[in-house]
């Protein structure tokens, strides 16, 4: 009997302590149990029933977020079965963005199959939204800058559509893609455009100026909707859409920013400067990401002269992963070296942190590279996804607050670990923007790494 009270008790212990750490962080949603809906109307009632449960999940929404958002969400009941599948999509997705958080929003990718999409796959470069991507009917337009979708600029459909999409207005152009390129979704927010096809205007490779109409494909509930920047990759494309022609023409050589897209990491020396791009914070086909970036802080005997960390494109992952690396690379780089930290738009969640790890750990030796980061240096993340029954959209709520510019020491809000984990970093966006320019793309050059070697004192290898 005592020793199963003893266990009973350190049971009590380790679950006790493991909600403290953890749990309280990833609460589970309510079971949706809803009967078999006999029309889109009662399909429609039962998903935006269960979205109720959206603000009592997530804690990043203000207590008058949470009153707009249970205001519109009863405004759209009052539509149910008027709804066209896009205009509820992305009702859904404006109720859900009240919250203004970046990690609280529908995922792009669930939504994506719900509407039809042009068969054309568009980039942004510095200000400029290029085609990289098309079905062989249109690679006439492959390269081509996009002046106008349905006569409205880009930039004013990133306006229009930023209310959609939480967070910030640079990470809300990382993910606003799939939507301008369906004509589905731009007609929800103008009725005058057409639901079937866009009309675009552009600026060919030669510098004519064109104008095409290009009829989208149906929506297909079992599409591949991966990030964006997979059709930067002709290889990486291709996996997703074997039938579409890049615009990198095929004897172009990737820049080394390119490299090894799919997996975790990517390394390379150049000239005694490490170069790294971190894809993901996750262990990958080869194994445990901790380990592969052990090993290579281990396989020099002698320190690099400078270090170039690259996170742009990263969506995060496991953070905890990172850290050793982060707080030991500095020790790898010679006396008086650099370490430049490349990020942009879609440089979010653990990506972002490890920015701020590299940053406050380099000690002033780090210099920030590239656009403002997909994120500010507080937000709320952890938490969960709530499902919707009958549209399957996932929304991401978060739970737990981050401070990583002066640091977070809010027993309540906090997330846990970050008592661990966290610094005061500062603020960490480049102190002045650059863009990767669509000239240099075309030739395998990347502007971003260029300005990185720059700013580094180091000459850029030849090749590179």
């Amino acid at each position: 009997m005592k020793k199963l009270l003893g266990l009973l008790i350190v049971f009590v212990f380790v679950a006790g302590l493991y909600w403290v750490v953890i749990g309280r962080f990833n609460p589970s949603p309510p079971r949706a149990s809803y009967a078999q809906p006999t029309d889109r109307a009662e399909a429609q009632r039962q998903d935006l029933d269960y979205l109720r449960f959206l603000p009592t999940l997530d804690r990043s929404f203000s207590a008058d977020e949470a009153q707009a958002f249970e205001a519109g969400r009863l405004a759209l009941l009052e539509r149910d079965g008027r709804l066209s599948q896009a205009e509820f999509a992305l009702g859904v997705s404006r109720l859900v963005a009240l919250g203004g958080n970046g990690h609280t929003n529908v995922a792009p990718g669930a939504r994506a199959r719900l509407l039809n999409r042009i068969p054309l796959r568009m980039a942004w470069f510095a200000d400029e939204l290029h085609i990289v991507r098309s079905d062989a009917a249109h690679v006439s337009l492959l390269g081509a800058e996009v002046l106008a979708i349905n006569g409205r600029s880009p930039r004013d459909w990133l306006i229009a559509l930023k209310p959609y999409r939480g967070g910030r207005t640079g990470f809300a152009r990382a993910g606003s893609l799939p939507l301008m390129e369906s004509p589905e979704a731009l007609a929800s927010l103008h009725p005058e455009s057409k639901a079937d096809s866009l009309q675009l205007a552009v600026r060919l490779m030669d510098g004519s100026l064109a104008e095409a109409e290009i009829v989208a494909h149906p929506a297909d509930p079992d599409a591949a909707t991966p990030r964006s920047s997979v059709y930067l990759v002709p290889i990486a494309a291709a996996e997703v859409d074997p039938d579409g022609v890049a615009v990198l023409a095929s004897d172009v050589t990737l820049p080394a920013s390119l490299r090894g897209y799919g997996g975790s990491l990517h390394s390379e020396e150049m000239d005694d400067v490490l170069y790294l791009h971190l894809w993901s914070m996750s262990d990958d086909a080869t194994g445990s990401v901790s380990k592969q970036l052990a090993r290579l802080l281990q396989s020099r005997s002698q320190p690099w002269r400078a270090a170039i960390v690259d996170l742009r494109f990263n969506g995060g992952g496991d953070y905890t992963k990172i850290h050793a690396f982060a707080k030991a690379l500095p020790e790898h780089v010679a006396p008086g070296g650099r370490i430049a930290v490349l990020v942009n738009n879609d440089t979010f969640s653990a990506a972002l942190v490890t920015a701020a790890w590299l940053k406050y750990y380099g000690n002033g030796r780090t210099v920030m590279v590239g656009e403002a980061l997909g994120d500010d240096s507080r937000f709320w993340a952890e938490g969960g996804v709530l499902r919707l029954p009958n549209s399957k959209l996932a929304i991401n709520f978060a739970t737990g607050y981050h401070d990583w510019e002066t640091g977070c020491g809010d027993l309540v809000r906090c997330f846990t670990p970050n008592f661990w984990f966290g610094v005061a970093a500062g603020p960490l966006d480049p102190p002045a923007e650059t863009g990767w320019r669509f000239s240099d793309y075309i030739e395998g050059r990347d502007t971003v790494l260029e300005s990185a070697f720059a700013q580094l004192g180091v000459e850029k290898p030849r090749g590179e």
